[in-house]
């Protein structure tokens, strides 16, 4: 099954909101939600560049 590479990143978004905005998490201001968010794929982006360093260092 192919998806277009947006449609995966959308889906990315809106389950990464599921997860951020929890019922215990639900009264969070729009923008503190945005900033973890944020904070959450820049965390993703790191540890991949990090993992792609290792492999590179492995060799």
């Amino acid at each position: 099954m192919n998806f277009a590479g947006s449609a995966v990143a959308v889906e990315r978004v809106f389950s990464g909101g599921r997860d951020t905005i929890g019922l215990r998490r639900a009264s969070l201001k729009a923008e503190t939600i945005q900033m973890l968010m944020f904070v959450k794929a820049r965390l993703r982006c790191a540890r991949a560049a990090l993992e792609r360093e290792e492999k590179i260092i492995s060799i």
